[in-house]
């Protein structure tokens, strides 16, 4: 019996076994073989469990294998079915797919990589398959919808949203296993349907808030910020009938906030601004401050002061990029005019003639302090276009485009070793320095 056992198993493990399907037949032959002997004569010393247990893995590996590959096989039909456009074979294709991993799954689990889960993903897709003409609808809502939008048909877009939604609650109700039944899916079609129902209320909000900032503009502070309180109601108003549209961090609702929370600051800052800025030589649509950004100035615009060594009348520092981009949304919101950092080439443009190095009381430079402490804001000596600082005291950030990760910085500071030139470098937008300040361009 062991001679017979031992005979199967070598013809089975041949090339010629494994290509014309008789392996599995020699494998039972062994297995019937050691199992005999296993009953009959188990005190023989041949009796081998380990053998039983090897032999059969082996056997019931090849089974599997078949099976295993017919399941993957009439999975890429079914896809291929589906995406063909012919829904109903690929579901019956699909069908088969699943018994055949059924029965892999209870028979042959122990032997082969098994995907567990896969049952439920061939049904999952399945459902998906089922579910398409409804997809089909859904898509066709949407469509309509989007179109009724580009020509500006704000009440039929809404039906449109809502229908499209019927189809979408259809789907999760009667084909919850399908891929496209997605509660994400559902709650973006609900606020595409409530920005298209509040489409109109929310232009004319935008349309009152322009005004509200005309108001600004003539320093008619009073009738400005009456404005600004009636029409966060009405932001609120809008949101509470469309849940999503005005959101807490909308920069809309953050530029009210900021305008009813700030009134004291609105009237003392906004009528300096044209005090307090000049035109710059070669860009007359603009104007640049005159000095830095002080620390009093920024704490009064953004509520908080990040200097290292804090003094009023010095120029704000260990300021990061995006924190001079916060303090000019602010200005901005609190102005009522577009306020941004200058450009690399407004900023050369004021600085004007420096082909020679600054010296004296022309600029704060390493050649007339300690290299280290700022000085106030505007005590140099201003240039010819009347800026001050321009040159030394601090580094000043310019623009530069949201998606790059760095800024020139450009000015020198006391830190600075005066050379004739334009000083400037490519800084990190992150970087935060306690000789790094910035000033602003009023549009």
């Amino acid at each position: 019996l062991r001679a017979i056992s031992n005979a199967a198993e070598e013809r089975a493990a041949t090339e010629a076994a494994q290509k014309d399907g008789t392996a599995i037949k020699e494998l039972e032959k062994a297995l019937e073989a050691e199992r005999l002997i296993d009953s009959k004569w188990i005190f023989s010393g041949l009796s081998d469990q380990g053998r039983i247990a090897r032999l059969d893995t082996r056997m019931r590996r090849l089974q599997a294998e078949p099976l295993w590959r017919k399941t993957r096989e009439l999975e890429k039909e079914a896809e291929q079915a589906f995406t063909e456009g012919n829904i109903n074979q690929a579901q019956s294709i699909m069908q088969d797919a699943i018994h055949i991993e059924e029965a892999f799954v209870v028979n042959y689990r122990d032997v082969l990589n098994t995907e567990f889960n896969r049952v439920e993903l061939l049904n999952n897709r399945q459902e998906t398959f089922r579910s398409h003409p409804v997809k089909l609808s859904l898509d066709r809502q949407m469509a309509q919808a989007y179109e009724a939008e580009r020509a500006g048909e704000w009440d039929k877009a809404t039906g449109l949203w809502d229908l499209a939604l019927v189809e979408m609650a259809k789907l999760m109700k009667e084909f919850p296993r399908s891929s496209y039944s997605s509660r994400a899916t559902e709650e973006k079609l609900i606020l595409q349907r409530n920005q298209a129902r509040a489409h109109n209320r929310l232009e004319q909000l935008k349309q009152d808030m322009e005004a509200m900032r005309s108001l600004i503009r003539a320093a008619d502070f009073t009738r400005a910020l009456s404005q600004a309180n009636n029409l966060l109601v009405v932001a609120d108003k809008i949101e509470q009938d469309n849940p999503g549209v005005i959101p807490a961090d909308s920069l809309l609702l953050r530029e009210l906030k900021y305008i009813t929370q700030n009134a004291g600051t609105l009237a003392v800052i906004v009528p300096t601004l044209d005090r307090i800025t000049l035109t710059v030589p070669q860009y007359p649509q603009v104007k640049l401050l005159k000095q830095e950004v002080s620390q009093s100035l920024y704490a009064a615009v953004v509520g908080n002061n990040p200097s290292m060594i804090q003094r009023g009348t010095a120029p704000v520092e260990s300021v990061s990029y995006k924190d001079a981009q916060l303090f000019c949304q602010n200005l901005t919101w609190l102005s009522g005019r577009k306020v941004r950092l200058p450009t690399l080439d407004e900023m050369q443009s004021a600085a004007g003639d420096v082909s020679a190095p600054p010296k004296g009381p022309q600029a704060w430079t390493f050649d007339n302090t300690d290299g280290l402490t700022v000085r106030e804001v505007g005590t140099s000596k201003s240039n010819s276009a009347g800026f001050f600082d321009l040159i030394g005291n601090v580094e000043e950030w310019t623009f530069a485009p949201e998606d790059w990760g760095s800024a020139m910085v450009v000015g020198g500071s006391v830190n600075w070793v005066p050379v004739a030139g334009f000083p400037q470098r490519n800084a990190q937008k992150r970087e935060r320095s306690r000789t790094l300040g910035f000033r602003f361009i009023i549009e």
